[in-house]
């Protein structure tokens, strides 16, 4: 009975060794494991930093290229389009300024002796009014159509 008594508790003390030696392998392969996990989620932000490195690069040689999709040829035109829409109407408006400038010069040149001589009837006037009134509201249109199309395209 000693014999086995004995026995068994060299197995018993054995087997906590055994046991203890499992705990600190269980542990260290814990703190292992935590690394390896720290060391995998670095990986992988790395990983997406690059790959977003490498889109933006792609990116930035692709609108480099001189071939262009269908919709961006297409989008050019229409640039093009605006941008000479909004030349003619700026002439446009620079001429119809630089014609109120010398209509003005000319009125305050003529004003005294035009006057003097110059007398129109009701019917005249009303017409000559009718007339600045309505190119007046042309060039009104015409500015706030520019407008528009300015802050459409941001310029």
């Amino acid at each position: 009975m000693q014999k086995r008594v004995k026995l068994l508790t060299g197995q018993k003390k054995q087997q906590l060794e055994d046991l203890a030696l499992c705990r600190e392998d269980r542990k260290s392969l814990r703190e292992a494991a935590e690394r390896l996990a720290d060391k995998y989620e670095d990986a992988k932000y790395r990983q997406e930093a690059i790959m977003n490195r490498v889109k933006r690069v792609l990116g930035s040689l692709r609108s480099q290229l001189p071939v262009l999709s269908d919709s961006e040829k297409d989008m050019r035109k229409e640039l093009q389009t605006v941008s000479e829409q909004l030349r003619h109407l700026d002439n446009g408006i620079k001429q119809v300024n630089m014609k109120m400038e010398y209509q003005r010069q000319q009125v305050g040149k003529d004003v005294s002796p035009a006057r003097s001589s110059l007398a129109l009837n009701a019917q005249q006037r009303k017409c000559v009014q009718t007339v600045l009134k309505e190119q007046g509201e042309h060039i009104a249109d015409m500015m706030k159509q520019i407008k528009g199309i300015k802050n459409h395209f941001n310029f």
